[in-house]
């Protein structure tokens, strides 16, 4: 089980590498499987994921993402309301076949694993996004790694019982004290190897990552802990079995859907980055 875990991560691993790094098709067509997929996952949970409705979110899965790289994001609200019209329209013609939490499990679904994750392509085209884009990766990872580390160490108090019984309070504050110390190192590589788009490296360069990785890794455990309430009201251990020893693609990239929105937030509105 250990290998198959490592095995199967280092080839996720190379995949987000490869997909980030050249940016452009390669990351749209990264990000729309992983919202495909992930959408799939999602609708499964209450059994919608063949419903009509459904191939309607797939559909404007791809669309969505077309919009973002080739029409410069400029019809996304009219995305939003052509999905919510369609499906509310499919609703009704399979009433009262369907129920209206169904209705609304097939709009949420889309806004919670499509629109969230869309937003790390919208922080890899903003400006200097070749550098920043990774601080989304530090923020979720980065912290889930170093609060399994801590709360192995010196966790005592639990955090959450009913939704996550392993994680502890120690653990979620060394998670994000030590994803802010990775964004620092982070930086520093940067400066060292002159990489990433960044051309002045200031104390407010590294000031800045590490605000960004700080609220963005509080959001990450937030994104964890909302999954794990998904996952326990069904009674179901993971979202699906894709990727081996790992669980599906929502069971990897959870936290992802919570921190690349608060990353490109904060470039956006309180740094003044572009797109």
């Amino acid at each position: 089980m250990f290998w198959t875990r490592l095995l199967s991560g280092i080839i996720l691993v190379a995949l987000i590498i490869a997909g980030v790094a050249f940016g452009d098709l390669p990351l749209v067509i990264f990000s729309c499987v992983v919202g495909l997929v992930g959408l799939y996952e999602f609708y499964r949970l209450e059994g919608l994921q063949r419903a009509p409705g459904a191939f309607v979110c797939y559909a404007a899965t791809v669309v969505y993402y077309l919009n973002i790289i080739y029409l410069d994001d400029e019809y996304t609200m009219q995305i939003l309301a052509t999905l919510t019209l369609l499906t509310a329209a499919l609703y009704v013609l399979q009433y009262p076949k369907r129920r209206p939490s169904e209705f609304t499990h097939l709009v949420f679904g889309f806004i919670y694993v499509v629109l969230m994750f869309s937003f790390l392509l919208r922080v890899r085209h903003a400006d200097a996004g070749s550098a920043m884009v990774w601080l989304i990766f530090i923020a979720a990872w980065g912290c889930d790694t170093m609060a399994y580390l801590a709360g192995l160490l010196f966790g005592r108090h639990k955090l959450t019982p009913q939704l996550s019984p392993k994680k502890t309070v120690e653990g979620a504050v060394g998670g994000v004290v030590g994803a802010v110390g990775l964004s620092y190192l982070y930086i520093f590589l940067l400066e060292k190897f002159s990489f990433g788009g960044l051309r002045v490296f200031t104390m407010r360069t590294y000031v800045m990552a590490m605000t960004i990785v700080f609220c963005a890794s509080v959001f990450s455990q937030f994104g964890d802990l909302f999954a794990s309430s998904l996952k326990r009201a069904k009674g179901v251990k993971d979202f699906g079995r894709l990727i081996p020893g790992h669980g599906g693609i929502l069971d990897r990239f959870d936290s992802i859907l919570f921190t690349a929105p608060a990353v490109y937030i904060i470039l956006t509105l309180f740094l003044g980055f572009g797109r």
